[in-house]
């Protein structure tokens, strides 16, 4: 397997595991199926491996779990995630310190490697109706991203929870690029590529 610079692991895998297969997302498989998958990408030499509680209502976290239960974790890199959406700076430490407890507790895990925001950013002015609906309930504005989010992520960090953070590439262009330009800058942005849509 190649490995290609990623800066905040250093190094990682060409591919990564996406946990949207082993959460049942594409369709229906069984956990024994999906350890099956988690263990050949790992013999295969893939180190990263990416979920979120939405992948099968924590099934893909639940499959990590069980995959490298009682394994040394040198070397693999685990990202999960959090869909924050709307809400009062401040709640929302306390919703990222749930889900992420939660998630560590599917992962039997003490800690992630990276931590995303799996809402949509948004300037603060948008207008919500021109996101569908789906898309208007997953979004976080700019001002609660700097003010709340933001440092929440790095309290997180200072509680070793986690040991980057980042965001999702999806949303408002102009806030996503905000974003990236602020003085404390995403440590790592989960890109959307579809080949078959470019």
């Amino acid at each position: 397997m190649k490995k290609r610079p990623f800066k905040p692991f250093g190094e990682v895998s060409a591919l990564t595991l996406g946990g949207g297969g082993l959460g049942q997302v594409w369709g229906k498989t069984t956990r024994k199926e999906a350890v099956a998958t988690v263990n050949l990408a790992l013999q295969e030499g893939i180190n990263h491996f990416d979920v979120a509680p939405m992948y099968g209502k924590g099934e893909a976290e639940k499959v990590l779990g069980e995959a490298f239960k009682g394994q040394r974790l040198d070397g693999l890199n685990f990202t999960t995630k959090c869909s924050l959406g709307s809400l009062a700076d401040k709640q929302v430490y306390d919703r990222l310190n749930f889900s992420l407890t939660k998630s560590l507790e599917n992962m039997n895990m003490e800690k992630v490697n990276l931590f995303l925001l799996h809402s949509q950013l948004r300037e603060d002015d948008f207008e919500l109706s021109n996101f569908n609906e789906m898309r208007e309930k997953n979004s976080t504005s700019l001002s609660s991203y700097f003010n709340a989010v933001i440092p929440a992520f790095e309290k997180l960090k200072r509680e070793g929870k986690i040991d980057h953070w980042g965001i999702g590439g999806l949303g408002q262009n102009k806030a996503l690029i905000k974003a990236i330009n602020h003085e404390t800058p995403p440590e790592a942005i989960q890109c959307v590529l579809n080949p078959l849509n470019s």
